[in-house]
Order: C-alpha cells, then structure tokens, then sequence
C-alpha cells in the first residue's frame, strides 16, 4: 500500500496529471477529514476543491531533500488553509472617527497644505529663489546639478571639467552664501 502510493506520488510530482488524479482520490479521506476538524461547515463542496487545489501546489513546493514525509507535509498544509479560512478579517469603515472626532477618510484626504501652508510655501519658495540668484553662475549650476538633477559630486566635476574638490568647495560656498541671504530677510 505505501509502495503504490509512493509511486503514485512520484508520478506526480514528475507531472503526470493521471497521477495527480489519483494521488487526490487516495488523498480524500484526509481531505474529508481536514474540513470536518478545521472548518465551519459551510459550502462543502468549495472547501473539498479548496483542498485539492492544495494538494496540488504543494506537489510544487514539496521539498523531499528536508527529509519531511508528503503525508505529514500534506496534513500540515491542509489544517493551516482550513484554519486560516476561518479567520474572520475586521472590516474598517472610511467614515470610522478615532478619539479626536476625525474620521480615516478625512486623514486620507487631510494631506493637501492648508491655506496658510500654501502661503508660507510660497513664500519660502520666492527667498530660496532670490537667494540662488546671489549665486555665481558657476555655484548656481553646482547647486542645481546636485540638488535638482540628483547627480554626484564626481559627474558634475565631469561635466564642469573641473576636480572633485572644486565642486565640493563650490557647493560649500553657494549654501554658505545662500544661507547670509536666507538669515538676513528673517532679520
């Protein structure tokens, strides 16, 4: 009897759909069996296709060279897939409030800048660019490489044909100078 299942087995595992067929009716009973302890009995039917659809992926991921027995592999796999069926996933509603009254929809949709926000971002935005414009041209293209175009040191000292530290100093230099703009209009 183990002998002819073995064979069978090995068939299948070598892919011939004749012995699949056959490896699920000798697998049945533990099909059967898996459903009546694991599950709620509903749909039955669904659940025994469950279980030979199991059956069949784990002939993909059996692993033999583990030194684990197929039978005891099959029995695990089937008892975590009934059980994990079962499992009742919680539902969250968008209009759910947390303890501050603001529903999850709401925080979704809160990521836009306020008004005030938008101001300030503006405004941000026009000193940063009245400070790139106290830049040489020279810093303002190190500084528009590196910050704008995310490009590292190195290419942009092969693109400006000029050293390493050239460009470091350079970058240095326009941050120094941008930063005495940006400290004396909050003065």
């Amino acid at each position: 009897m183990y002998e002819e299942f073995n064979n069978i087995f090995n068939q299948a595992i070598e892919d011939d759909e004749e012995a699949k067929v056959e490896l699920i009716k000798k697998l049945s009973p533990l099909i059967w069996s898996s459903i009546s302890k694991y599950s709620k009995r509903d749909n039955m039917e669904a659940l025994y296709q469950d279980g030979c659809v199991e059956i069949l992926e784990s002939l993909l991921s059996f692993k033999s060279e583990l030194g684990t027995n197929f039978l005891g592999y099959i029995k695990m796999r089937l008892r975590h897939m009934y059980l994990n069926s079962q499992k009742v996933r919680p539902t969250v509603s968008l209009d759910e409030v947390d303890e501050e009254g603001i529903s999850i929809l709401e925080k979704l949709i809160d990521d836009a800048p306020t008004p005030d926000e938008k101001i300030l971002n503006e405004e941000l935005s026009e000193k940063l660019k009245l400070a790139v414009e106290t830049l040489t041209e020279r810093q303002k293209s190190v500084v528009t490489l590196f910050y704008f175009e995310n490009a590292p040191i190195g290419e942009i000292a092969n693109r400006m044909n000029t050293s390493y530290r050239t460009v470091v100093n350079t970058k240095s230099r326009a941050l120094k100078k941008m930063r005495r703009h940006l400290k004396d209009d909050y003065r």
